[in-house]
């Protein structure tokens, strides 16, 4: 079904190229795909038409007649987050799934959850109030924390996450100084332990996830 669903978006988006917002629409909406189905098909009710970034009313034909609504087999990056954060708990490290998307986070958020891992997370909407509390909650030797759900933008350079030595990054950005940023926030003085990072990019050297790893790539390249 994801499949299907991108390779779907993909031809409307060629039906509508010339438009200005055709590319930042495609955009959004093949993240939406990759990141979890669910994301895109939330807005199938309402009949959003491509154009606009949604799946529009077609859509439905591709949606198997047991589908679940934010099943995380529905989607390869939210099984790979499941498996990490297993595997981070068994050794007694704690993770950071970091997202451009408050969407992404709270499904993300909600399998993990379902799966018994203890969850904070961290966006741009968390008062001022509660900020400190979760980051010194997390950076806490004593801490029981498993994961932290931040998005990708929140909290500025110099929030100080060392607490957890394995980051997520569920997509990636089309300013690679923002992964940067994010990375930092763990690979930095007062880390402990050895730091493991993860990108998940889905699809081939085609798809919207992998041109922008090579543009990333093009220039950091083009810094040195």
């Amino acid at each position: 079904m994801q499949q299907a669903l991108y390779e779907r978006r993909v031809a409307a988006a060629a039906q509508s190229e010339g438009q200005t917002d055709s590319f930042l629409s495609m955009y959004s909406a093949l993240g939406k795909i990759t990141g979890h189905p669910s994301l895109y098909l939330s807005s199938s009710q309402s009949g959003i038409m491509p154009s606009l970034g949604g799946p529009g009313p077609g859509a439905a034909a591709l949606v198997p007649a047991d589908y679940q609504e934010n099943d995380s087999k529905l989607s390869a990056k939210t099984e790979i987050v499941l498996r990490v954060a297993a595997m981070g708990k068994k050794r007694g490290d704690c993770v950071i799934v970091a997202s451009r998307s408050t969407s992404v986070l709270d499904l993300v958020g909600g399998n993990l959850k379902n799966k018994g891992f203890l969850c904070l997370k961290l966006t741009g909407e968390t008062p001022m109030s509660d900020r400190g509390s979760i980051v010194r909650q997390l950076n806490d030797p004593s801490s029981e924390v498993d994961v932290l759900l931040l998005s990708i933008k929140a909290g500025g350079t110099g929030l100080n996450l060392t607490g957890a030595n394995i980051l997520i990054l569920y997509e990636p950005s089309l300013n690679p100084s923002v992964d940067e940023q994010a990375i930092a926030r763990i690979y930095r003085p007062g880390q402990l332990k050895d730091v493991f990072i993860y990108r998940l990019v889905s699809g081939d050297t085609g798809a919207i996830e992998m041109q922008v790893m090579i543009l990333q790539v093009s220039h950091s390249t083009a810094r040195f």
